[in-house]
């Protein structure tokens, strides 16, 4: 309990909190170590049975990485796809399965090179948020977020399926935290910098910062450090980069990070045009820029002129009809907007949807809410002399831009993802500014009291959705544990049997959980012998090779043609008890209730 509490949060807009920002990692080096430490556990262990089995939307993005890294086509054929990839019939965004190649060139196709990446990405997040934190803040602030995300039942449970939106909050915090690295002037304030604008104890004058370099092109700014004032030309050419290319993930990433950057530059003017009138500033926000129009530039054009096609899923599932009057859509807007803001979702049911909101709870712990209240306060009382408050308030306003013009029956937890870790670092600023009214002794026990406090009320998380929340009928059957079971059954005598028929009966899209389940061929995909109806703007595969899936027929009627072909032909069956008149299964599935969930019938017609 050795952590320098009293080293409290710092405006990194104070000369001494820029000072301090080469020895981010240095001062308190072992606690982010010890925090992703603790932060991994949960986001490793048992990665393939929590949740069991494996969801369509995740099979999707395996597929088409696997069939790209075997073939350079995805599963429609098209080479190294750029800007969507088509797949369930709607155009997905492509940049999680490129970042799942690695883990499959290494894995092979599976459950688990499905998730890991979700995994290493979303603890990757931890030290990110806490630099962005320390950067900001202060390190116990940073210190607070990252312990906070660690522990997040939320963020473990996104980290934890092969989702694309899984790692939103990576895309939104890693892109931060190189505009700070950068120097770009998102918390340099152009003004002198008053005593009163850091939240330290009293402590002794810092000495002097080092004057400019004579003729180093650098603007010295009053009451920053040269160091600090001097930006970083090829660090900003690669922060646009990646802000341009995180812009590839998920739509809500998308959607939120231009509203972000947008907002938080607008709160900042005169940082940046006291910024942009040095030689070398200008040198790093054209380079900056030069980065955003290389990589987000495409992008952008691509829903310019081809529209139809790259938001194909949100012109079907829009939140409001083409007929209703501009007042029913502000209408509409407005509710959807406050809803990302009611304690409701955030605090108490969540989204509503099972297989992505934790476990009897909403989105965050109530613990958090004192926290994030108290954040706010804080937030509010330094808004217009604390550039990092500003900033905050940015990313916190523009968070539910990912999730306002999508249908759904409420908030959206998913497209919800990039105010994660800006509601989080609002609670560690809030943890750090109750913690700094106490005294070192008081501060220490407090410290113990909340780990104590937080580890109690984890563990009941941690119990449920390791245990019964994997058992729950729409979690068992939404990740199709039943079918990746009867597949692993099935996968070493594919190749002997003639004919399989499966059912799709309580399933969604099985034919792309049984592609990953089979470890299919993507070039025997690709080769044809395929057979897909479209409903509702979705792609539905009767068949592909071998593998037929009983689509509006019974088990018995699609199985008369083999027995009166006049030859002997091994067939599995794969159907729902009841489904068949078939005796005598080869192989049963069962339930987490221990009732039978599949039979599988290996016979010769």
């Amino acid at each position: 309990m050795s952590l320098a509490i009293a080293e409290f949060p710092h405006s990194a807009a104070s000369p001494r909190a820029d000072r301090r920002g080469t020895s981010i990692w240095t001062r308190h080096g072992l606690w982010p170590l010890l925090i992703v430490a603790i932060g991994a556990a949960p986001r490793l262990m048992f990665l393939t049975h929590a949740p069991p089995g494996l969801n369509q939307d995740e099979a999707a993005n395996a597929w088409n990485a696997w069939c790209l890294l075997q073939t350079g086509q995805d599963q429609a054929g098209v080479r190294w796809p750029i800007f969507y990839t088509r797949g369930l019939g709607e155009n997905r965004s492509t940049l999680f399965i490129y970042l799942m190649m690695p883990f499959q060139a290494l894995g092979g196709l599976n459950v688990l090179t499905t998730r890991l990446p979700s995994a290493v990405y979303g603890i990757l997040t931890l030290p990110l948020l806490y630099y962005v934190g320390a950067r900001l803040f202060g390190r116990v602030t940073g210190l607070m977020a990252a312990a906070l995300l660690a522990v997040s039942p939320w963020h473990i449970q996104q980290c934890r399926w092969g989702h694309e939106a899984a790692i939103v909050p990576f895309l939104v915090v890693a892109p931060l935290a190189l505009m700070l690295w950068a120097r770009l002037p998102l918390i340099h304030r152009a003004a002198t910098v008053q005593p009163d604008d850091t939240l330290d104890t009293p402590r002794a004058k810092p000495a002097s910062p080092p004057r400019c370099p004579p003729r180093s092109g650098v603007r010295r700014v009053k009451g920053q450090p040269a160091e600090l004032a001097r930006p970083r030309v090829v660090l900003s050419l690669l922060a646009g980069a990646v802000v341009g290319i995180c812009c590839y993930g998920y739509p809500a990433v998308r959607l939120f990070l231009p509203a972000f950057l947008t907002v938080a530059t607008l709160l900042n003017l005169r940082g940046w045009w006291h910024f942009a009138r040095a030689p070398r500033g200008l040198a790093a926000l054209g380079a900056f820029g030069v980065g955003v129009a290389l990589t987000f530039g495409p992008l952008l054009w691509t829903h310019v002129t081809d529209a139809e096609s790259i938001n194909k899923r949100g012109d079907t599932n829009p939140l409001w009809h083409e007929d209703d009057p501009w007042a029913r859509r502000l209408e509409l807007f407005g509710k959807r907007y406050y809803g990302h803001f009611d304690t409701s979702f955030l605090f108490y049911e969540g989204d509503g949807y099972k297989i992505q909101t934790p476990p009897e709870m909403g989105q965050f712990d109530h613990y958090l809410f004192p926290l994030m209240l108290l954040g706010t306060i804080e937030l509010i009382r330094r808004l217009w002399r604390w550039p990092a408050a500003r900033l905050l308030a940015a990313w916190i306003v523009a968070y539910p831009a990912g999730d306002l013009i999508f249908a759904a029956d409420g908030i959206h937890a998913l497209r919800s993802l990039p105010g994660l870790c800006g509601l989080l670092l609002l609670a560690g600023l809030g943890a750090a500014t109750g913690a700094s009214w106490l005294r070192r002794p008081a501060r220490t026990y407090a410290l113990v009291a909340a780990v104590v406090s937080v580890v109690v009320i984890n563990a009941r998380f941690y119990l449920q959705f390791f245990g019964e929340f994997n058992r729950i009928g729409p979690v068992y059957h939404g990740f199709h544990a039943d079918l990746v079971s009867a597949c692993d059954w099935l996968r070493p005598r594919l190749d002997e049997v003639d004919a399989v028929f499966i059912t799709t009966t309580n399933m969604n899209m099985p034919y792309i959980v049984t592609l990953v389940g089979l470890e299919y061929d993507p070039r025997a995909w690709l080769s044809g012998g395929r057979a897909i109806s479209q409903s509702r703007n979705w792609d539905t595969y009767t068949q592909y090779g071998k593998v037929r899936f009983l689509y509006n027929t019974t088990a018995d009627n699609a199985l008369a043609p083999l027995q009166s072909n006049g030859r002997t032909d091994r067939t599995i069956v794969i159907v729902r008890p009841g489904e068949s008149s078939l005796q005598g299964p080869a192989h049963v599935v069962y339930g987490p209730d221990g009732n039978e969930e599949l039979l599988i019938f290996d016979e010769g017609l």
